[in-house]
């Protein structure tokens, strides 16, 4: 018989040396995850555009201050905010980034959220449907009417963008905490319905105050709001100030800048709204989500303009900007 070969004591403390060292190198931060709930867990996050989610039983998922939630689209055309955590045992319920309800799937039936563990299944507005044996294994004890997703407080404003906030309780409503930043572009926002062309995000290596020092430099330069917003509007080389040259327009040569605290920039610059959404991944590691915006339905001559400039200055190459700087090398 061959004789059971184990490793030694030393052999098993390197081991267990060189896998604490692998964590060590990257460990929690307890301060950071506190100050990350404490802010974003209170603001109001545009964490998608209407036009992501197109149809009804569309949906997407996010996640804020460290907390799963889900995005959806119910039969009526309205978009909801879930907590993507499953009432009975506390599972990540979907796990794709984005995709529709309306087919089913491999773990639940067409037109419900169901959790893969215990086939739990909920409607799009987060009502519990159907419980696996709910009469046979709880009797009288329990009722599906009380295991519904938990509801977020959500609404769509300033040109079509889903905003949430995790506060049941927010320190105020959207309109109060964003609107008079927006005013000024409010109406330019609204004015025709727009849809995302354009979705790219990345990491740069470098804390969240490095986009907090960003946000004070702009300050400096524009009107200040509450909640730490500010707005910076500018005219063309031309100087016109001209409405009929304002975004939505394709020929729009001016620029309006909403800066939301705590990381959020409405870019109005000429014929294209650019939005930055900035989100800590830990204190030295930031996630910049760009989504480029024009209206729905126009002419194929005005949205490869539109895209055109898009691409040129605010795409992942950002094409203007290496041209610029190299010109100031040279």
């Amino acid at each position: 018989m061959d004789i059971e070969t184990r490793p030694s004591a030393t052999e098993t403390a390197q081991c267990i040396a060189g896998m604490s060292e692998k964590v060590a190198a990257n460990p929690l931060d307890s301060d950071f995850i506190a100050e990350q709930t404490r802010i974003f867990r209170n603001a109001w996050v545009p964490v998608c555009h209407e036009s992501e989610l197109p149809a009804p039983y569309d949906f997407r998922t996010a996640s804020i201050g460290n907390e799963n939630i889900i995005i959806c689209r119910a039969p009526d055309g309205k978009v909801n905010a879930l907590l993507n955590v499953c009432p009975h045992r506390g599972m990540l319920i979907e796990r794709r980034p984005q995709g529709s309800f309306l087919e089913g799937q491999a773990s639940g039936n067409p037109k419900r959220i169901t959790c893969m563990f215990h086939a739990w299944q909920f409607d799009m507005r987060g009502n519990c449907v159907y419980v696996a044996r709910e009469k046979e294994g709880y009797q009288e004890r329990f009722s599906k009417d009380d295991a519904g997703l938990r509801r977020i407080r959500c609404s769509v404003k300033y040109g079509g963008f889903v905003w949430v906030n995790m506060n049941d309780q927010p320190v105020s409503m959207l309109e109060e905490w964003a609107g008079p930043a927006f005013g000024h572009v409010e109406q330019q926002l609204n004015s025709v319905p727009l849809e995302v062309v354009h979705y790219h995000k990345e990491y740069v290596e470098h804390g969240y105050m490095t986009e907090a020092l960003e946000f004070l430099s702009a300050a400096k330069h524009g009107s200040v709001f509450d909640f730490g917003h500010c707005a910076i509007t500018a005219n063309d080389d031309t100087g016109s100030q001209n409405v009929s040259d304002e975004f939505p327009k394709p020929n729009s040569g001016g620029t309006s800048k909403i800066h939301l605290f705590p990381g959020y920039v409405f870019d109005i610059t000429g014929p294209v709204l650019h939005v930055k959404v900035v989100t800590p991944v830990d204190p030295n590691l930031t996630m910049i989500e760009h989504r480029g915006l024009v209206p729905q339905g126009e002419n194929k001559t005005d949205r490869d303009t539109r895209i055109k400039y898009y691409n040129l200055n605010h795409g992942p190459f950002r094409i203007s900007a290496m041209n610029s700087t190299e010109g100031s090398q040279s």
